[in-house]
């Protein structure tokens, strides 16, 4: 099977722009949240409570690397660690009242990063590439 060339384009400017999306996300930190310390409490408060393997799986990192950033985010107040009721060796990360705060917070203050990459577009063209994203991502999964 030939290589599609502009797939293969698609491919280099996606890792691009998640790479210029990052550095400018970080650029402008603040509340010293990290782009995946970000993402995971964007994620908690979207999804509700989840294992470390949940995180992990949904943010693309290490087990290791959700542990990590859960004890940062643990130390600030932003989440809890609860065990299951049903299996004490099962543990839930959820997101607090302040980690909820602190996300809308950062969520205004990056407006202006998201914009910069994104203000340009239609809606239309936003929910394309949102469907065209998880239609990959879903066959990847798979």
């Amino acid at each position: 099977m030939p290589i599609n060339t502009e797939l293969v384009e698609v491919t280099t400017l996606f890792k691009t722009l998640i790479k210029r999306v990052t550095q400018n996300w970080n650029k402008r930190m603040v509340h010293q949240l990290t782009y995946p310390q970000f993402k995971m409490l964007f994620k908690l408060e979207k999804h509700g409570p989840q294992k470390v393997s949940q995180l992990a799986e949904a943010l693309c990192i290490t087990s290791g690397a959700v542990t990590g950033a859960a004890d940062r985010l643990l130390s600030e107040g932003y989440i809890e660690r609860t065990r299951a009721a049903d299996d004490r060796r099962v543990v839930y990360i959820q997101i607090t009242e302040e980690g909820r705060r602190i996300t809308h917070q950062v969520m205004e203050d990056q407006k202006e990063t998201i914009a910069m990459f994104f203000g340009s577009l239609p809606d239309e063209d936003i929910k394309h590439l949102k469907r065209i994203m998880t239609t990959v991502l879903a066959k990847i999964d798979n």
